[in-house]
């Protein structure tokens, strides 16, 4: 009898798995795959390596948690240096959001060491239901209020902890990114921010649009850190001026004797901006 496809997806994915503990990732491991990476690529849409790493997480998470370099290091065998051949692989991955990243439990920040990674459960769901790939493409926003919204809501996960803040900063980078057609999305993106930077803004920018003339220093900051120092140091940063978005006139801080009561509300030029964008906020500004 044929096999469906949640049969032939589970048992490549399987057989990939197999196939690859202790193997050194050595060169002939993946002319043996062959065929079975044939096959996940066209199902995933991606490229054979990519479909190789991806199996690879996808069994490993159903073993435990989520997967950091380490686990796959010790499971293939080999020199963490020649799983760092394969970033670009990962970061296409990351782009099309099959695999999600979380934080690590470790201290590193060195690249691509500090990431630990999860499968798209939408991708699992699939499978399990015989299903063709889903559509896991960045959304495209018809105007900048909706997408504002999205990252809201991203914040809001992040709040109740249903994501990572490495996915937070991702996924916002991600809407960034798709919604440049979006003329305050291309401005800001112009001005070169960080991602966190990024965010921190368009949450004070939500805030002011639903109805919050000035936010609090903590309200958004504290949800893109997974370290209570990182969130310190960058709150301290804003405090002495010393952050992009006092220096380039985004936001502006009003005083306080104890810092967590320190303002901020959206500068001038941010205002400006927004109504350039069809977004007045003022009647006489």
């Amino acid at each position: 009898m044929e096999k469906n496809l949640k049969q032939r997806v589970l048992q490549s994915i399987g057989n990939v798995h197999e196939t690859a503990k202790g193997s050194q990732l050595a060169e002939d491991l993946f002319e043996k795959l062959d065929n079975d990476l044939n096959g996940l690529a066209k199902y995933f849409g991606i490229s054979k390596i990519q479909a190789f790493l991806l199996a690879n997480v996808f069994v490993l998470n159903y073993k435990g948690d989520t997967v950091d370099l380490n686990d796959l290091v010790n499971y293939f065998g080999c020199n963490p240096i020649r799983l760092l051949e394969f970033s670009d692989d990962f970061d296409v991955l990351y782009s099309k959001r099959l695999l999600l990243k979380h934080a690590s439990r470790n201290r590193t920040k060195i690249i691509f060491r500090k990431n630990q990674f999860i499968v798209n459960e939408k991708i699992a769901e699939a499978i399990l239901h015989n299903l063709p790939m889903p559509e896991l493409e960045k959304k495209d926003f018809g105007n900048l209020v909706d997408l504002l919204e999205e990252l809201d809501n991203l914040a809001k996960r992040r709040e109740d902890r249903e994501i990572s803040a490495c996915e937070l900063l991702d996924r916002t980078k991600s809407i960034i990114e798709t919604n440049l057609h979006l003329p305050f999305i291309r401005k800001i993106n112009d001005l070169s921010l960080k991602t966190e930077d990024a965010y921190f803004y368009y949450q004070i920018v939500w805030h002011t649009v639903t109805g919050f003339e000035k936010s609090y220093l903590g309200f958004p900051s504290g949800s893109f850190f997974d370290r209570t120092s990182d969130w310190v140091g960058y709150v301290q940063k804003i405090i002495h001026d010393e952050n992009t978005l006092v220096k380039q006139n985004l936001i502006e801080i009003e005083k306080a004797d104890f810092f967590i009561d320190i303002k901020m509300k959206l500068s001038e030029y941010s205002l400006y901006l927004l109504k350039e964008n069809g977004i007045a906020l003022y009647l006489n500004k």
